[in-house]
Formats: structure tokens, sequence, C-alpha cells
């Protein structure tokens, strides 16, 4: 069941990314707080295997299946607003691919969060 819904949120996301209006723009900060949002459950997974690395006895398998549903239910909108990003920094669809890649994303995020608009280049 798990795999299924990882296999919907990555269609989601592949979605997001093709259908999201080629027009639409996002700031930087804008981006920066729904990225937030949408990884908060990440630090509470870390913080949880935190905890079982300590020893604590959890069950993992519910927090699984309800990481796995948040993704699902995210993916669209923050893949899409990762196009709206891309849109405003200039940068083409592939940037937006490579968030698909688990660990690479996280260092694609933060690049989209400081580079600066194209506004903001044209002033400098």
């Amino acid at each position: 069941m798990i795999a299924i819904v990882i296999f919907l949120a990555l269609i989601g996301a592949l979605t997001g990314l093709e259908k999201a209006s080629k027009d639409k723009q996002m700031g930087r900060r804008a981006f920066f707080g729904f990225v937030s949002l949408a990884w908060l459950p990440l630090l509470a997974l870390a913080s949880l295997d935190l905890m079982r690395l300590e020893g604590t006895d959890l069950n993992s398998q519910n927090t699984i299946v309800w990481l796995a549903f948040w993704f699902l239910l995210m993916s669209y909108p923050l893949f899409t607003r990762v196009t709206w990003r891309l849109n405003d920094v200039g940068k083409g669809r592939f940037w937006g691919y490579l968030a698909l890649v688990p660990y690479l994303n996280f260092f694609v995020f933060v690049y989209l969060c400081l580079l600066p608009t194209k506004s903001e280049k044209a002033e400098v």
C-alpha cells in the first residue's frame, strides 16, 4: 500500500511540474515559506529517528504511512510551486526533475531558495 501511495505522489509531482503555468512566478520568501511547511514532517521524522537511535521503542510503521500520505497530498502543490520558482529565476524544468531525486532534492530546494529573482538580477 505504501508503494502505491508513493507512486501516486510521484505522479502528482510530475503532473505539478508539467501542468504548472509557465507565466506564473514565485518569489524566494514565499517559496521558502511553502517549502518549510511541506518539509515540516521530515523534521518530525528525523526527531523520531533520533529517539529510535537512543533506544526508544517506537512503532515506525504508522509514521511511514502518515508520511507517505503527507507526500501524496503535498506533491502536486509543492512541485507546482517549484515550477513557479523556476520561472521566476529563469531556470529550466530540468531543475524540477532533479528535485525528484532523493537526497539531491534538498540541495535543489536550498539552491532555489537562495537564487535571486530576475528583477533582482536586473537591479544589481
